[in-house]
């Protein structure tokens, strides 16, 4: 049979009281106990104690996304969380009291969003004095985008775009102090968007980059060159594009020997025109 094991504790002088109230102090320590049993033995006669509520009013923990806050103490009351850029919300607070019977009640004004302050009010379980406990969430707002333009911002109609170069920033300004972070962006981040870029008419456009509400603008040129472009898409497969009077042309029209053909042509037409000309003089003059 296991016999579960005792602890005896003996006051070196005598004590006249009505009641005794019982503290772990071991909470302190990060070092929790069971206890099944307490007895206590008087010199006198027996007296029948009946519990009475503790006035503990301090926290035991006080965690963040069930990390312990910083250097946690339960005399500190006030304590300052700086967010990370970029958060959009404020960690999941949890507040544990040194006695289990007190009130615990959490308050914040920011609704989980990123900033603001939580209190936390431990009541002790007798109705005595509380005690609150203060979280300021130092956080930084997104304010604007800051754009290093794309290498390529010259195209021909048909063209896709070619991001090589571009480099986006998030702006984030503290909200106590004022001061600027910048946080780099990926191109492939899902709340990234890039729009406004159309190559299949020539002209200026203005590219628009959005990040979480805020957006900033870059210029591209779309020139009308009379070139016909091919691009390959992911499969591989090229894909022709239309000459700016709708027609497509052969690969060959751009040949220099094409070019020798089509003089040759121009040529042929004219003599012909100047022959029927001179034909029809020679007949008017016959007459």
């Amino acid at each position: 049979m296991l016999i579960p094991p005792t602890a005896d504790f003996v006051l070196t002088s005598p004590v006249e009281a009505k009641a005794v109230r019982l503290v772990n102090i071991l909470q302190d320590s990060r070092a929790y106990i069971n206890v099944a049993e307490i007895e206590v033995y008087g010199t006198e006669s027996a007296w029948t104690f009946n519990p009475e509520p503790g006035n503990a009013n301090h926290l035991a923990d006080l965690r963040l996304d069930g990390q312990t806050i910083g250097v946690y103490s339960s005399d500190q009351s006030d304590y300052v969380v700086d967010l990370p850029l970029g958060v959009q919300r404020n960690p999941v607070l949890q507040a544990f009291s040194r006695d289990n019977a007190a009130s615990v009640v959490q308050q914040s004004d920011t609704q989980l969003l990123a900033g603001g302050r939580s209190l936390i009010t431990v009541t002790p379980a007798d109705g005595s004095r509380a005690r609150t406990y203060s979280v300021l969430y130092r956080s930084f707002d997104l304010r604007e985008l800051k754009i290093t333009r794309p290498v390529k911002l010259d195209y021909d109609i048909g063209e896709r775009f070619d991001p090589r170069g571009l480099q986006v920033g998030a702006v984030y300004v503290a909200q106590d102090t004022g001061n600027k972070q910048v946080k780099p962006l990926l191109l492939n981040d899902p709340e990234l968007s890039i729009t406004g870029f159309d190559s299949s008419m020539a002209g200026r456009k203005i590219v628009t980059v959005a990040y979480r509400g805020v957006n900033a603008n870059f210029e591209v040129s779309v020139r009308d060159t009379g070139k016909k472009v091919i691009n390959e898409d992911s499969s591989g497969s090229k894909k022709q594009h239309l000459q700016p009077d709708g027609c497509f042309y052969s690969t060959l029209a751009h040949s220099r020997t094409a070019e020798v053909l089509i003089s040759l042509w121009v040529l042929l037409l004219t003599v012909a025109v100047v022959a029927v000309y001179m034909a029809r003089r020679y007949w008017s003059d016959q007459r």
